[in-house]
């Protein structure tokens, strides 16, 4: 059997404080309505971006393009290729979008819909699962506020065309599982939710390890060995016949090319500034003195959160130094953070003189957190110069290619192509088969003028492409139009057009 969570502090969680004297039904109050905001905030956002047809990030488009893949019967995994290259991503969120898009029609907005709908789950899991162990439903409104609240800490990362919303709820559900369910077929179950995680993004891997360890050194009866064999097995099994099913070149695109990302190392100190001390000082300050210093901290139930820590904040910290890594890689250490510090704010307040401190506490974090949801809005400007471009897009005559964002092709009735992220993902890597491919078609494609028009966001493969198509055109004379609201700021730069002198051909 394994161990049940320990018990709350306090009878009913200290509830009676909020109901009871003037100072809880302030701050109950306060709690609620920055509960309310939060969320409204996300939600406002959420309805601004699902419905915008360009993307938000520069990725966005390149996710559609996956899914496109499948609907017109190709795979993800194969060799690097013009046409399509995948993205160092697992396959599960794709095929979740693929069997939606057949019903509800592929697009930005139904990624986008995804994701939100995730992240209302994931905020939902936080709640119930702090309020289940501390015994207040106060406590699991702070947790899930706080969660809300690392919205734009995270780069606005929520509601994006990204796997990451739908894997932190495949994970945190997973793990919930795993700590409050007492049976084995519970711990069956989060082993397939957490092997599904890992099936959405590889971090899953990192972080779930440390709480396999504790299950095998801590659980009882069968689940202390049933459950990680469950998981390994099914990992194991899944990634085996993937790696069949794509000849061989799925361990490339998960395990190889990641590898091959350098590292950027004072990324390794600037994690704990950027996503910790300077947004969370008292949520950060707060949760490691209670998960490190708090009482029965080496007791078998309490350890469970030392592994979840290690996993949900040292799995993000190892995943932000390679280069390519931006601020949505915090999001499993936030939610971590928002479970412990609502834990350490109930626990604290069961043993305060003045119990009103802890939370009062809580609301100045919450404060410190307010932002504007207005300053995060796509422009009416940029919508217009999406369509001026996508209409000049079509009408060409002959192929284009728009290696970061091929979408836009695809809008304006043309064939799609590999994302650049995933191409330089290729290109970064060492001699090796698929890159010298690449090179090959790349080479081959720009002697023999395959294309009659070429977009570039800079300088990439300029030299090259002047060759064959001369200096290019500026797409955009304005300098602050087109850029996405998050993500690398990147943007269509310049229009090469094939000149008409010796134009060569396939």
């Amino acid at each position: 059997m394994n161990p049940a969570p320990e018990q709350p502090d306090t009878d009913a969680g200290g509830e009676l404080f909020f109901r009871s004297t003037l100072a809880g039904r302030v701050t109950g109050a306060a709690l609620w309505i920055a509960g309310f905001y939060f969320l409204a905030a996300f939600l406002f956002l959420a309805w601004r971006h699902i419905p915008w047809p360009f993307e938000l990030e520069w990725m966005e488009g390149g996710m559609l393009d996956h899914v496109h893949r499948l609907l017109e019967g190709g795979r993800l995994y194969g060799p690097p290729a013009l046409d399509f290259t995948p993205f160092s991503y697992p396959p599960l969120y794709f095929h979740l979008a693929v069997l939606l898009g057949r019903l509800f029609g592929p697009g930005l907005a139904l990624l986008r819909g995804i994701s939100t709908l995730a992240l209302l789950l994931t905020v939902f899991i936080i709640g119930q699962w702090t309020a289940r162990e501390s015994g207040s439903r106060h406590a699991g409104l702070l947790a899930g506020t706080l969660y809300l609240a690392s919205y734009p800490v995270s780069g606005f990362w929520f509601g994006l065309a990204r796997v990451d919303s739908l894997f932190l709820l495949l994970l945190l559900a997973g793990l919930c599982l795993l700590r409050c369910s007492r049976t084995l077929a519970g711990g069956l179950g989060a082993a397939i939710l957490l092997v599904l995680a890992f099936f959405c993004k590889q971090t899953a891997l990192i972080i779930t390890l440390p709480v396999m360890v504790w299950l095998i050194l801590f659980g009882e009866g069968p689940r202390r060995w049933l459950v990680p064999a469950a998981w390994l097995i099914l990992l194991g099994g899944g990634l085996w016949t993937l790696q069949r099913a794509s000849d061989g070149w799925l361990f490339y695109y998960l395990f190889y090319l990641p590898g091959q990302h350098v590292p950027v190392w004072w990324r390794v100190h600037h994690f704990w500034i950027d996503y910790f001390f300077k947004p969370f000082p008292i949520a950060t300050l707060a949760a490691g003195l209670s998960l490190f210093l708090g009482p029965g901290r080496l007791h078998g139930p309490r350890l469970f959160w030392l592994a979840a820590a290690a996993g949900l904040i040292g799995g993000p910290w190892l995943a932000s130094v390679p280069s390519g890594a931006f601020h949505n890689v915090a999001m499993p250490a936030h939610a971590a953070l928002a479970i412990l510090f609502a834990l350490a704010v109930q626990r604290w307040f069961a043993r305060a003189v003045r119990p009103l401190l802890p939370w009062a506490a809580a609301l100045l974090q919450l404060l410190l957190l307010l932002y504007n949801p207005c300053h995060h809005l796509p422009a009416p400007a940029d919508r217009a110069a999406g369509e001026a471009l996508v209409g000049r897009i079509a009408a060409v005559e002959g192929e284009v290619w728009f290696p970061s964002h091929g979408y836009l092709s695809r809008m304006a009735g043309k064939s799609g192509c590999a994302h650049r992220c995933a191409l330089d993902d290729v290109l970064r890597g060492k001699d090796e088969p698929g890159r010298r491919r690449l090179v090959d078609e790349i080479d081959t494609a720009l002697a023999r003028r395959r294309f009659e028009v070429i977009i570039t966001n800079d300088d990439w493969l300029a030299r090259e492409i002047k060759g064959g198509y001369g200096e290019g055109e500026t797409i955009f004379t304005r300098p602050c139009l087109f850029w996405p609201l998050t993500g690398w700021q990147t943007r269509p730069e310049v229009w090469y057009q094939q000149r008409g002198d010796d134009s060569g051909g396939e």
